[in-house]
């Protein structure tokens, strides 16, 4: 399962920034075989709250570089 979680994120979050995703392959677990909607709803939802903590993570990264970058401009 935790294969299938880190690909997923991978795979959203390389189609959010423009990265090619053509490379991963997401294999549906078995273990989605067994459950009812309710919990399968629970561990995509899981899966999405993830990406957007690593996603708010990048974006604040990249806002800080982007500002020192804008600083250095500046100071020139």
């Amino acid at each position: 399962m935790n294969d299938f979680k880190s690909k997923s994120i991978a795979y959203m979050l390389g189609k959010k920034y423009g990265i090619n995703v053509s490379d991963i392959r997401i294999n549906i677990p078995d273990e989605f075989k067994n459950m009812n909607s309710i919990q399968v709803r629970n561990e995509l939802s899981s899966i999405r709250n993830a990406m957007e903590t690593i996603n708010n993570r990048m974006n604040s990264y990249f806002e800080s570089i982007s500002k020192k970058h804008k600083n250095k401009e500046f100071e020139r």
